[in-house]
Protein backbone atom coordinates (compact mmCIF):
# COMPACT_ATOMS: atom_id res chain seq x y z
CA UNK A 1 0.00 0.00 0.00
CA UNK A 2 1.44 3.37 -1.01
CA UNK A 3 1.61 6.54 1.02
CA UNK A 4 -1.32 8.94 0.98
CA UNK A 5 -0.86 12.67 0.41
CA UNK A 6 1.09 14.21 3.26
CA UNK A 7 1.99 10.81 4.69
CA UNK A 8 5.54 9.65 5.34
CA UNK A 9 6.15 5.93 5.83
CA UNK A 10 9.35 5.16 7.73
CA UNK A 11 10.16 1.44 7.74
CA UNK A 12 12.63 0.32 10.33
CA UNK A 13 15.58 -1.96 9.61
CA UNK A 14 14.33 -5.53 9.70
CA UNK A 15 15.15 -7.06 13.07
CA UNK A 16 16.31 -10.67 12.99
CA UNK A 17 15.68 -12.71 16.13
CA UNK A 18 16.83 -16.23 16.95
CA UNK A 19 14.89 -18.48 19.34
CA UNK A 20 16.92 -21.43 20.59
CA UNK A 21 14.43 -22.13 23.40
CA UNK A 22 15.42 -19.03 25.41
CA UNK A 23 13.45 -16.28 23.71
CA UNK A 24 14.61 -13.58 21.35
CA UNK A 25 18.27 -12.72 20.97
CA UNK A 26 19.41 -9.79 18.85
CA UNK A 27 20.78 -6.25 19.11
CA UNK A 28 18.48 -3.27 19.58
CA UNK A 29 18.38 -0.76 16.72
CA UNK A 30 17.86 3.00 16.47
CA UNK A 31 16.99 5.36 13.62
CA UNK A 32 17.19 9.18 13.82
CA UNK A 33 14.50 11.22 12.03
CA UNK A 34 14.66 15.02 11.70
CA UNK A 35 11.29 16.73 11.25
CA UNK A 36 10.54 20.37 10.46
CA UNK A 37 6.92 20.24 9.33
CA UNK A 38 3.57 18.65 10.12
CA UNK A 39 3.91 15.02 9.17
CA UNK A 40 1.58 12.06 9.11
CA UNK A 41 4.09 9.44 10.17
CA UNK A 42 3.77 5.72 9.77
CA UNK A 43 6.46 3.91 11.76
CA UNK A 44 6.94 0.29 10.76
CA UNK A 45 8.96 -2.43 12.50
CA UNK A 46 9.63 -5.94 11.17
CA UNK A 47 10.88 -8.97 13.07
CA UNK A 48 12.11 -12.13 11.35
CA UNK A 49 12.45 -15.24 13.55
CA UNK A 50 13.52 -18.81 12.89
CA UNK A 51 10.62 -20.52 14.67
CA UNK A 52 6.88 -20.42 13.93
CA UNK A 53 6.10 -21.58 17.47
CA UNK A 54 7.57 -18.54 19.17
CA UNK A 55 4.95 -16.62 21.19
CA UNK A 56 5.57 -12.90 20.87
CA UNK A 57 3.94 -9.86 22.46
CA UNK A 58 4.09 -6.54 20.60
CA UNK A 59 3.99 -3.11 22.24
CA UNK A 60 5.00 0.52 21.64
CA UNK A 61 6.34 3.25 23.92
CA UNK A 62 6.81 6.99 23.52
CA UNK A 63 9.66 7.92 25.81
CA UNK A 64 8.77 6.26 29.11
CA UNK A 65 5.02 6.04 28.43
CA UNK A 66 3.26 3.00 27.04
CA UNK A 67 1.15 3.62 23.93
CA UNK A 68 -2.37 2.20 23.98
CA UNK A 69 -2.75 -1.00 21.95
CA UNK A 70 -5.74 0.61 20.21
CA UNK A 71 -3.38 3.02 18.46
CA UNK A 72 -1.11 0.55 16.66
CA UNK A 73 -1.48 -2.60 14.59
CA UNK A 74 0.53 -5.82 14.35
CA UNK A 75 0.36 -9.21 12.71
CA UNK A 76 2.53 -12.19 11.84
CA UNK A 77 2.87 -14.42 8.80
CA UNK A 78 4.92 -17.50 9.52
CA UNK A 79 8.43 -16.37 10.37
CA UNK A 80 7.79 -12.64 10.12
CA UNK A 81 6.13 -10.23 12.53
CA UNK A 82 5.40 -6.58 11.80
CA UNK A 83 3.84 -3.68 13.66
CA UNK A 84 2.78 -0.20 12.53
CA UNK A 85 2.12 2.97 14.51
CA UNK A 86 0.59 5.97 12.75
CA UNK A 87 0.20 9.51 14.11
CA UNK A 88 0.42 13.17 13.16
CA UNK A 89 3.23 15.40 14.45
CA UNK A 90 1.22 18.40 15.65
CA UNK A 91 3.66 19.99 18.10
CA UNK A 92 6.98 19.58 19.91
CA UNK A 93 5.42 17.11 22.36
CA UNK A 94 5.17 14.57 19.55
CA UNK A 95 8.94 14.39 19.16
CA UNK A 96 11.23 12.09 21.12
CA UNK A 97 11.85 8.34 21.06
CA UNK A 98 9.22 5.92 19.76
CA UNK A 99 10.09 2.30 20.47
CA UNK A 100 8.56 -0.88 19.08
CA UNK A 101 9.07 -3.86 21.37
CA UNK A 102 8.86 -7.56 20.47
CA UNK A 103 8.95 -9.64 23.63
CA UNK A 104 8.81 -13.30 24.60
CA UNK A 105 11.04 -14.56 27.41
CA UNK A 106 13.37 -11.74 26.41
CA UNK A 107 12.73 -8.78 24.12
CA UNK A 108 14.17 -6.78 21.22
CA UNK A 109 13.52 -3.14 20.42
CA UNK A 110 13.63 -0.75 17.52
CA UNK A 111 13.66 2.99 18.31
CA UNK A 112 12.72 5.91 16.07
CA UNK A 113 14.21 9.12 17.47
CA UNK A 114 12.14 12.08 16.20
CA UNK A 115 14.16 15.29 16.45
CA UNK A 116 13.71 18.90 15.46
CA UNK A 117 16.50 20.52 13.40
CA UNK A 118 19.39 21.69 15.55
CA UNK A 119 20.01 25.42 15.85
CA UNK A 120 23.66 26.39 16.24
CA UNK A 121 24.47 29.52 18.23
CA UNK A 122 27.78 30.64 19.62
CA UNK A 123 29.78 27.83 21.17
CA UNK A 124 31.94 30.41 22.98
CA UNK A 125 30.87 33.55 24.80
CA UNK A 126 31.48 36.94 23.19
CA UNK A 127 33.32 39.60 25.20
CA UNK A 128 32.88 43.28 24.38
CA UNK A 129 32.84 46.71 26.07
CA UNK A 130 30.45 49.51 26.97
CA UNK A 131 29.34 51.53 23.96
CA UNK A 132 30.44 48.90 21.43
CA UNK A 133 28.27 46.96 18.97
CA UNK A 134 28.03 43.20 18.53
CA UNK A 135 26.58 40.84 15.90
CA UNK A 136 25.03 37.55 17.05
CA UNK A 137 24.53 34.67 14.61
CA UNK A 138 22.49 31.45 14.60
CA UNK A 139 21.86 28.91 11.85
CA UNK A 140 20.54 25.48 10.99
CA UNK A 141 22.38 23.16 8.64
CA UNK A 142 19.78 22.49 5.95
CA UNK A 143 16.25 23.24 7.18
CA UNK A 144 14.66 26.66 6.64
CA UNK A 145 12.30 27.79 9.42
CA UNK A 146 9.22 29.86 8.67
CA UNK A 147 10.63 32.64 10.84
CA UNK A 148 13.32 33.49 13.36
CA UNK A 149 12.70 35.12 16.75
CA UNK A 150 15.20 36.57 19.22
CA UNK A 151 14.89 36.70 23.01
CA UNK A 152 16.99 37.75 26.00
CA UNK A 153 17.00 35.55 29.08
CA UNK A 154 16.00 37.63 32.09
CA UNK A 155 15.49 35.92 35.45
CA UNK A 156 15.04 32.54 33.72
CA UNK A 157 12.35 33.92 31.41
CA UNK A 158 12.51 34.69 27.68
CA UNK A 159 11.82 38.33 26.87
CA UNK A 160 11.18 39.02 23.17
CA UNK A 161 13.44 41.64 21.58
CA UNK A 162 11.93 44.47 19.57
CA UNK A 163 13.15 43.92 16.01
CA UNK A 164 10.75 46.36 14.36
CA UNK A 165 12.01 49.04 12.00
CA UNK A 166 11.78 51.69 14.72
CA UNK A 167 14.05 49.79 17.09
CA UNK A 168 17.09 51.89 17.92
CA UNK A 169 19.36 49.16 19.31
CA UNK A 170 18.27 45.82 17.81
CA UNK A 171 18.44 45.10 14.09
CA UNK A 172 18.08 41.81 12.24
CA UNK A 173 20.85 42.12 9.67
CA UNK A 174 19.92 39.31 7.31
CA UNK A 175 17.37 36.59 6.64
CA UNK A 176 18.88 33.77 4.60
CA UNK A 177 16.32 31.12 5.44
CA UNK A 178 18.52 28.90 7.55
CA UNK A 179 20.48 31.79 9.13
CA UNK A 180 19.76 34.83 11.29
CA UNK A 181 22.03 37.69 12.36
CA UNK A 182 21.19 40.14 15.15
CA UNK A 183 22.99 43.45 15.69
CA UNK A 184 22.96 45.12 19.11
CA UNK A 185 24.38 48.65 19.38
CA UNK A 186 25.36 50.95 22.25
CA UNK A 187 26.03 48.08 24.62
CA UNK A 188 26.07 48.43 28.39
CA UNK A 189 26.89 46.00 31.17
CA UNK A 190 23.16 45.31 31.61
CA UNK A 191 23.18 43.70 28.14
CA UNK A 192 25.37 40.85 29.40
CA UNK A 193 23.74 37.43 29.47
CA UNK A 194 22.18 34.76 27.25
CA UNK A 195 20.35 35.50 24.01
CA UNK A 196 18.07 32.86 22.48
CA UNK A 197 17.50 32.49 18.75
CA UNK A 198 14.33 30.48 18.09
CA UNK A 199 13.57 28.85 14.74
CA UNK A 200 9.84 28.35 14.19
CA UNK A 201 8.78 25.65 11.76
CA UNK A 202 5.16 24.82 10.95
CA UNK A 203 4.28 23.11 14.23
CA UNK A 204 7.63 22.57 15.95
CA UNK A 205 10.41 24.88 17.03
CA UNK A 206 14.08 24.69 17.95
CA UNK A 207 16.44 27.13 19.62
CA UNK A 208 20.08 28.00 20.17
CA UNK A 209 21.89 30.32 22.58
CA UNK A 210 24.57 32.99 22.39
CA UNK A 211 26.24 34.36 25.54
CA UNK A 212 27.78 37.81 25.67
CA UNK A 213 29.73 39.64 28.38
CA UNK A 214 29.85 43.44 28.31
CA UNK A 215 32.71 44.94 30.33
CA UNK A 216 33.43 48.46 31.49
CA UNK A 217 36.64 49.99 30.13
CA UNK A 218 37.66 50.30 33.77
CA UNK A 219 38.01 46.51 33.99
CA UNK A 220 41.23 46.21 31.92
CA UNK A 221 42.47 49.43 33.57
CA UNK A 222 41.95 47.89 37.01
CA UNK A 223 43.81 44.77 35.91
CA UNK A 224 46.67 46.93 34.62
CA UNK A 225 46.81 48.90 37.89
CA UNK A 226 46.86 45.70 39.94
CA UNK A 227 49.73 44.29 37.85
CA UNK A 228 51.58 47.61 37.97
CA UNK A 229 51.16 47.72 41.76
CA UNK A 230 52.52 44.19 42.13
CA UNK A 231 55.51 45.07 39.94
CA UNK A 232 56.16 48.25 41.99
CA UNK A 233 56.11 46.26 45.23
CA UNK A 234 58.50 43.69 43.79
CA UNK A 235 60.91 46.42 42.61
CA UNK A 236 60.75 48.10 46.03
CA UNK A 237 61.57 44.82 47.78
CA UNK A 238 64.57 44.28 45.49
CA UNK A 239 65.85 47.82 46.04
CA UNK A 240 65.49 47.52 49.82
CA UNK A 241 67.31 44.19 49.75
CA UNK A 242 70.17 45.65 47.69
CA UNK A 243 70.38 48.69 49.97
CA UNK A 244 70.52 46.55 53.10
CA UNK A 245 73.13 44.25 51.52
CA UNK A 246 75.41 47.18 50.63
CA UNK A 247 74.98 48.73 54.09
CA UNK A 248 75.97 45.45 55.72
CA UNK A 249 79.05 45.18 53.49
CA UNK A 250 80.15 48.74 54.42
CA UNK A 251 79.82 47.99 58.13
CA UNK A 252 82.06 44.95 57.76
Amino acid sequence: MGAEAGEVIIPFFTVHGSYGGRGLSTKDNKKDIVINDTLHLKLVCYLVVDSKDLQINVSWRHGGEKISSNLYAYNNTGYQWNTTYEFVVTDINKTGDYTCIFSSVTEVKGTFSLQVPLVYGGSKGLVTYNGDSVALKCHTNTHNPQRWLWYKVMENELVALNLSSDSKRYKELSKKGNETNLSITDLSESDSGDYVCKAEFKNVESEGRVHIVVLSYMVPLKVFLVIAGEVAILVAVILVYEFMSKKKQNQE
